[in-house]
């Protein structure tokens, strides 16, 4: 469809309410809604009637079935959205979502920002009356750090902005203090294969392999090959 500018909008993918049987609804509706208001700006129509004509020629086949069989719909785009919110929104589950929310576990690899993030679309449906202090409670049970929930049961007034600064925290001086001790045990290893004589393989071999930061089980390895290779 051509702008008042005279660029070409691509056409939005239909909402499709039967593609997931016994999901929520609601929140893919309202996001679905929300590109929509997007794409009326891109296009630069105004008109309400052109509007709502458009949001259901968008939505798809399916929604205009729906749509069809609701009442007091009226002639413009507001009325409409309105209308179509009401028809999905008794699909929302309170319980299961509140389920799904307190299932959410931290998974390793996983950073206590991404973490928080994936827990706040998850709050979003649960409508709880305060929701920082929800994720910030979830992650305390089910976050992967135990030094954070120790220092969170030492601190009963500890807060979301808190938790996650800890968090953050803890996360840097856990990859830091791993980078010190693999470098620690990278140097012990090479000690350990410089004081080692090994015959079977030529002396400058051996040192240009201890240079490159190779352990002393790759000696071991080129040794057996060479082993190997003068066998036959």
């Amino acid at each position: 469809m051509a702008t008042s500018s005279g660029s070409m909008v691509q056409p939005m993918p239909p909402f499709d309410p039967d593609n997931e049987i016994g999901t929520n609804l609601a929140p893919k509706r309202k996001i679905w809604i929300e590109d929509f208001q997007m794409y009326l700006v891109a296009t630069g129509i105004t008109d309400k009637e052109r509007q709502r004509a458009l949001l259901l020629y968008q939505a798809g086949a399916r929604v205009r079935e729906i749509f069809r069989q609701l009442s007091n719909t009226g002639d413009d785009l507001e009325t409409a959205v309105a209308k179509l919110n009401e028809y999905f929104e008794p699909q929302k589950h309170r319980l299961y979502e509140v389920y799904k929310f307190r299932q959410a576990a931290q998974e390793n690899n996983v950073s206590i920002d991404q973490y928080q993030t994936r827990l706040r679309s998850l709050a979003e449906r649960c409508q709880f009356e305060n929701m920082d202090f929800e994720i910030m409670l979830q992650i305390v049970l089910k976050g992967s750090s135990s030094r954070l929930r120790k220092q969170a049961l030492r601190d009963p007034k500890m807060t979301l902005k808190d938790s996650l600064i800890a968090g953050r925290q803890i996360e840097m001086s856990n990859f830091q203090v791993a980078d010190i001790e693999q470098k620690q045990l990278e140097r012990q290893e090479l000690n350990v294969l410089r004081k080692t004589r090994v015959n079977s393989l030529p002396k400058a071999l051996v040192e240009i392999v201890a240079e490159n930061g190779h352990t002393r089980r790759a000696i071991v390895l080129l040794v057996a090959k060479n082993a190997e290779s003068v066998a036959r």
